[in-house]
């Protein structure tokens, strides 16, 4: 199956950052990143939700597949991708 069209990281981050990054344990400092990133400001914070990874053998890395929800990422730049249990 093919998706030509996905939505809108506003139309769709309030539902994820419910789901996945709410917690009832929150310090301050992770509610105002969460509050932040829920906003979807390109200026704001990096935040990618990574859909899938993938290592290409012909460099020995890792590409991904992902969603922006918050800030900006440029042509080459580098990231570091913390797990799930960060």
């Amino acid at each position: 199956m093919m998706i030509t069209v996905f939505p809108s990281s506003k139309e769709t981050a309030a539902d994820y950052i419910q789901r996945n990054l709410l917690k009832n344990d929150e310090d301050p400092a992770q509610s105002a990143f969460i509050e932040q990133i829920s906003k979807c400001d390109p200026n704001g914070p990096l935040c990618i939700f990574i859909a899938k990874q993938y290592f290409n053998e012909a460099t020995s890395d890792f590409g991904c597949f992902g969603k922006i929800l918050s800030g900006t990422i440029r042509n080459g730049q580098s990231l570091k991708i913390l797990g799930e249990n960060y």
